[in-house]
């Protein structure tokens, strides 16, 4: 498998790209910078969520028309284009920068994802995005531990400078892929063809519901954690520190128990896993022990790390090459749809409930959800993997 040069390109192309200083700092780099209030980066962050939304699903189809290939390299060129706005340090240009920042993503999700997989055996799909899933995790952690300390010595600008030049980076990289060339369906809708396979196949129904869920509870678990951690006594300069080393170890962990993937029973894993996951989160908000939150933070990721590759293998191998990347971008879509929801619910909730218990409603929500999609699912994934043997 590692010698697929695609392969290998993938892994350091997901390490690269998972590093961005400023992603965990762009409320502060707004009002530090540019001088915007409360609502005005709630206006720029919802125009980024908005263009991603409306242009998810036609972009899925330009890669799939056009060329995985060159879908990629569009939206790695917007994306530079975005920061390179920034730099001007024009407060209107602001609005500008994040529209095409959200518009080049468009263009890689799925993508860079569809050009390597359509080039790999189905079999290492649950080692490949195992060994990915660490890269990912190895670079947002640097992000984490580094981006602050950049930001104290140096500026903003600075990490700006950064993240273009590791944009630059991974643009290099999508141009040294090999693009595995698939025949094109001319008679059908790209759109259409994709509607059709998820209202046919049990397996992407399911799993795109679990998507929704997943990111109405995890993505404000995710972006107030922080917070909490600072709330919890977490020296502020630490918190980065503790979140690389709770990435880092969860994703070592998934690694190491994949490699027992062959003498254990994958229904079972996919299962506890899946809901463990979600009730060693619930459980970070019902105790006080602050030397029990990174713990019970590692043990949530390290169960994302053991079913994510099951579910990502039967979700991939459920999806035809021709249709992948409008595919992916619909999940990419169906996400997005749950961050709304979750930030609505935020909003709606966050009158009358602290943070903390709206996240927990969120993730009863999605405890109760897991465990109807896995009664669902139970006997389709036995004999998924009963006849793959």
């Amino acid at each position: 498998m590692l010698k697929n040069k695609n392969v290998i390109l993938y892994l350091i192309y997901t390490f690269f790209s998972s590093i961005s200083f400023i992603s965990s700092y762009t409320n502060l780099y707004l009002k530090e910078q540019f001088g915007f209030s409360v609502s005005s980066i709630g206006i720029i962050l919802i125009i980024y969520q908005v263009t991603k939304f409306i242009f998810e699903i036609p972009t899925g189809v330009v890669s799939d028309k056009y060329g995985k290939k060159i879908s990629v390299i569009i939206g790695n060129i917007l994306i530079i284009s975005s920061y390179s706005i920034l730099l001007l340090n024009e407060p209107i240009l602001v609005y500008v920068s994040f529209f095409l920042k959200g518009l080049g993503y468009t263009f890689i999700s799925g993508s860079f994802e569809a050009l390597f997989v359509n080039s790999l055996d189905n079999k290492y799909l649950l080692k490949l995005n195992s060994i990915n899933r660490i890269f990912f995790y190895f670079g947002i952690g640097i992000s984490s531990a580094l981006g602050g300390i950049i930001i104290d010595i140096l500026s903003f600008n600075m990490i700006i400078i950064l993240d273009t030049l590791i944009i630059i980076i991974i643009f290099i990289i999508s141009l040294l892929v090999k693009e595995t060339k698939e025949e094109t369906n001319t008679n059908e809708k790209y759109v259409k063809k994709c509607i059709n396979l998820i209202l046919g196949k049990k397996f992407l129904r399911y799993f795109l519901f679990m998507d929704i869920v997943t990111a109405i509870s995890f993505i404000n678990v995710e972006d107030f954690y922080s917070t909490f951690l600072s709330d919890s006594g977490i020296d502020i300069k630490l918190i980065g520190i503790v979140i690389a080393l709770q990435l880092f170890g969860s994703s070592i962990i998934g690694y190491i128990v994949h490699s027992f993937y062959k003498k254990i029973d994958k229904v079972k894993v996919y299962m506890l896993s899946s809901i463990f996951k979600v009730v060693f989160a619930l459980a970070i908000y019902f105790q006080n022990n602050i030397f029990l939150i990174p713990i019970l933070y590692v043990l949530s990721s390290t169960c994302f790390s053991l079913f994510a590759p099951i579910k990502y293998e039967i979700f991939q191998v459920h999806i035809d090459n021709e249709i992948r990347s409008t595919m992916l971008s619909i999940r990419s879509l169906v996400i997005s749809i749950g961050g709304i929801i979750s930030y609505f619910l935020v909003y709606l909730l966050g009158k009358y409930l602290q943070i903390e218990k709206i996240t927990i409603i969120l993730l009863m929500i999605t405890l109760v959800s897991y465990i109807f999609i896995n009664i669902k699912l139970f006997k389709d994934i036995k004999i998924f993997y009963k006849n793959s043997k």
